[in-house]
């Protein structure tokens, strides 16, 4: 809590899921930005079967910042040994984390990651806009990633919205064969129950 530099870096250690918001206001108005922190037990989703490596999720929230913005890389990977970062990032990473980066130019963020029986890299760009460009509402879908088998039968769907989001009146969701879930929160979770 409290005032905060116009730009920086905090660290924090939650001990249970927690929302984060921060307001930034001047005198044509007001923006605000809120993210959710979940613990997990340590290497949770991401042990090795001894398959080929995969990249699940590595994704820029927002995906889109006017210059000197803040971004938030978010990746998963599974039957991972080595994660190597490379582009508009470097080093090694973790198989599965979060970074804030800034930048003032568009640039792509890739990240390799080598398995005993292959490897598998994925890239996420953020895109820097000019200043009086208006920001995309985007809607992340967080967790489950693309191609990742959920035990079942109830799902949660984590997700968040970046971006503009003064114009945007509710989140939606429509799945397979199901009436639109409608009006939910800017971000958080949805529970259904699998087929």
């Amino acid at each position: 809590t409290g005032t905060k530099e116009l730009q920086g870096v905090e660290e924090i250690k939650p001990t249970q899921r927690t929302a984060y918001r921060m307001i930034c206001k001047n005198d044509k108005g007001q923006v605000n930005r809120r993210i959710i922190v979940d613990i997990r037990a340590a290497n949770s989703g991401t042990q090795n079967t001894g398959g080929p490596a995969k990249v699940l999720l590595l994704k820029a929230v927002p995906s889109t910042v006017r210059a000197g913005e803040a971004s938030v890389l978010v990746w998963k990977a599974l039957d991972a040994d080595t994660c190597v970062a490379s582009g508009g990032w470097d080093g090694a990473k973790e198989p599965e984390g979060t970074e804030l980066v800034t930048t003032t130019l568009t640039k792509d963020y890739i990240l390799k990651c080598t398995g005993p029986n292959g490897e598998d890299q994925k890239t996420a760009q953020v895109a820097v806009v000019p200043a009086n460009q208006p920001l995309p509402p985007e809607l992340i879908i967080v967790e489950p990633s693309p191609g990742e088998n959920v035990p079942g039968p109830l799902v949660t769907v984590s997700y968040l919205a970046a971006g503009e989001l003064a114009g945007v009146d509710h989140v939606h969701f429509t799945l397979d064969n199901e009436p639109e879930v409608r009006d939910l929160d800017f971000d958080g979770t949805y529970e259904f129950t699998g087929v």
